[in-house]
C-alpha cells in the first residue's frame, strides 16, 4: 500500500518535473491541461507551478480531508473522467483519473491541513501536441 501511494507521488513528481523556474522555458497554459478543472469546496489558491509539459497547483480549503476525497472520488467517476486509481496511506487520499477525451490525466493527492480542513495537490501533464503521422509503410 505504502509503495503504491509512494509510485503516485513519485507519478506526480515527475509530471511536474518540466516546472523548474531556472529555465526560460513557456510555461504550460493552465486552461489546455486543465479545461475543466475541478476544484475542491471552498478550495484557496496556494501555489502553482507551471513548465512547459506539466502545472501543479495546491490549494487548501476548510472542508475536512474525508470529504474532500469523496468529492474528488465522485467528481472523478463521472463524465468527462474516469477514476482509474484510488489510494488510502494513513491520512492521505491519492486519486489518479484519465480523461475520456484522452486529454492529459489529473493526480490528486488531498491531506490534512492542521486540525482542520485540507491541502489539495493537483497536477497534470500538457496537452500533448500533434505531430506528423509517421508512415508504417514498408520501402
Amino acid at each position: 500500500m505504502r509503495i503504491r501511494t509512494a509510485l503516485l507521488a513519485a507519478l506526480a513528481a515527475a509530471a511536474v518535473a518540466g516546472c523548474h523556474k531556472g529555465r526560460n522555458t513557456k510555461q504550460a497554459d493552465l486552461q489546455a491541461v486543465f479545461p475543466t478543472l475541478p476544484l475542491p469546496p471552498g478550495g484557496e489558491l496556494l501555489t502553482k507551478e507551471a513548465g512547459t509539459d506539466a502545472v501543479r497547483l495546491i490549494l487548501v480549503t476548510p472542508v475536512g480531508p474525508d470529504s474532500v476525497a469523496a468529492y474528488y472520488r465522485n467528481t472523478l467517476s463521472n463524465d468527462p473522467f474516469h477514476l482509474v486509481n484510488d489510494r488510502v496511506a494513513g491520512k492521505t487520499t491519492s486519486l489518479y483519473a484519465e480523461r475520456e477525451d484522452n486529454s492529459p490525466s489529473l493526480w490528486v493527492v488531498v491531506s490534512p491541513n492542521g486540525t482542520d480542513g485540507s491541502q489539495v495537490v493537483l497536477a497534470a501533464g500538457a496537452a500533448a501536441v500533434a505531430s506528423k503521422p509517421v508512415s508504417t509503410a514498408k520501402p
